[in-house]
């Protein structure tokens, strides 16, 4: 039959000095150790977070997840004891998870909102840059499993809580903000308990995950194309709040380009604060550029109204060149990548179930890219 431990006879030799080289005996007490120990050693579960920190399970998973619903005390505890233990979620789990929660709450795709939001202005044209913004949104969303639907936040007629109520009837947990043209003084109602992304140009302020273009190498790219050409002094005409709203990306890039090519940077570069026709005309007579660089389309139509000739006399181009711009110079700053991009901040916080704004601000910069055109030449030294 089977011989126990208890009944085998004892070692002697060598055999038993090997025998109490590799083995110990292990009694109740050390059993008792031993599990202590495997315990401390393995990977912490959410439950031993939960417990030393006195609270439940399903509390630590929601402020992990920064749920607004969780007091900022709470969560900040929680998280240094997740730390101090040790404690990382899996992240397989919690998108499977996040994808049964959806699942629950309907059977297709998830929604996002991609608000805009407008100056109560019935003069304000559409923008164009938002359709291929739009249209990078959903194809996008085509790949991953998720759907855009437009909003327009307009000022006066709605306010951002009431928009809120809006999303939240609906089961849309998630939106994208292209706020370029109109700030709402109270848009933090909005994304307060929302996984939201910022799209495009957008005050630094504002503590949102942003896909932006990369502003320096844009002005930086085309200057580098311009020098090439021939070009030495070049004007910038544009909006203060567009060069704040940027982070005086182009204005530092031109001030470099100044700098090198030894030009008056104070008399080439002009932002004002609101596009202005007359000040246009004044600004060409008193800094004659070689050629200019603007985001202001009507602009190309101002600069041949003063009878100058492009790009014979003058060259120009379109920063923020979208295929509109026609035969225009410029450079694309790729609006559909930027849609795409954005859309993929969001995807990221749903289903790890991060609402509100993130603990540090992620940026994604997407580089823009040249558009050869007819309103530029080569310049002969």
């Amino acid at each position: 039959g089977l011989t126990t431990v208890r009944d085998r006879p004892p070692a002697t030799g060598r055999m038993a000095q090997a025998m109490r080289g590799r083995f110990v005996t292990l009694t109740p007490q050390r059993g008792e150790a031993v599990m202590r120990a495997m315990s401390q050693s393995s990977h912490p579960s959410m439950q031993r977070v939960a417990d030393k920190a006195g609270v439940s399970r399903n509390t630590v998973s929601r402020a992990l997840r920064n749920d607004p619903r969780i007091s900022i005390a709470t969560k900040t505890k929680i998280r240094r004891i997740a730390e101090q233990l040790g404690y990382r979620p899996n992240p397989r789990v919690s998108e499977l998870m996040a994808q049964l929660s959806r699942g629950r709450r309907r059977m297709d795709t998830e929604v996002v909102a991609f608000v805009r939001c407008r100056h109560r202005s019935h003069k304000e044209p559409p923008l164009a840059s938002d359709a291929r913004v739009m249209q990078g949104m959903r194809r996008r969303g085509g790949q991953i499993g998720f759907q855009v639907e437009d909003f327009a936040l307009i000022e006066g007629e709605m306010s951002a809580a009431r928009l809120r109520e809006i999303l939240g009837a609906r089961g849309i947990r998630g939106a994208i903000l292209e706020v370029s043209r109109y700030l709402p003084a109270d848009l933090a109602d909005l994304y307060g308990s929302l996984a939201c992304a910022v799209v495009g140009r957008a005050p630094p302020a504002i503590p949102l995950n942003r896909a932006v273009s990369n502003h320096y190498l844009t002005m930086a790219r085309a200057l580098e194309v311009l020098r090439d050409r021939g070009y030495r002094r070049v004007g910038y005409y544009g909006l203060n709040v567009t060069d704040r709203n940027i982070n005086h990306a182009w204005s530092a890039a031109l001030a470099w380009h100044h700098r090198e090519m030894r030009t008056d940077a104070d008399v080439l570069m002009r932002n004002v604060a609101s596009w202005d026709e007359v000040d246009f005309f004044r600004w060409i007579r008193d800094a004659n550029p070689e050629v200019v660089v603007t985001n202001h389309r009507p602009a190309l139509v101002w600069l041949r109204s003063t009878g100058k000739r492009v790009p014979e006399d003058v060259g120009f181009v379109d920063i923020d060149w979208s295929p509109s711009s026609g035969p225009c110079a410029g450079m694309d700053q790729r609006l559909e990548l930027i849609g795409a991009a954005a859309l993929d901040l969001v995807a990221r916080q749903l289903i790890y179930h991060e609402l509100g704004p993130p603990d540090y601000v992620t940026t994604v910069m997407i580089e823009a890219e040249w558009c050869e055109g007819a309103t530029i030449k080569r310049v002969t030294p």
